[in-house]
């Protein structure tokens, strides 16, 4: 009896992901970014974030630009989803 492998995961690379990481990386190195907030998604859907500090970045400034990026990823997916009011604003135009 052979075995057949019924269940492989697709273990292609985001290229997006990996050409906004090595660039960020770039930067880093140089020493242009020095602090980071991330969040990044698995190949399994779990989700998990971290965060490399300086304290020569303004910590409420940092918090700020979390707070931001949220809110532009909800709307981002209102709008992909369909469910928001913008969305439903411009699509009855």
């Amino acid at each position: 009896m052979a075995n057949t492998i019924t269940d492989i995961k697709d273990r292609t690379p985001n290229t997006e992901a990996v050409a906004y990481v090595e660039k960020l990386l770039e930067q880093v190195k140089s020493g242009e970014v020095r602090s980071v907030f991330c969040v990044v998604g698995y190949d399994d859907d779990s989700v998990s974030h971290g965060w490399a500090l300086d304290g020569r970045n303004h910590s409420r400034r940092m918090l700020a630009e979390m707070v931001m990026a949220q809110h532009d990823y909800v709307v981002n997916i209102e709008m992909r989803e369909g469910d928001s009011v913008l969305y439903n604003n411009l699509e009855g135009e």
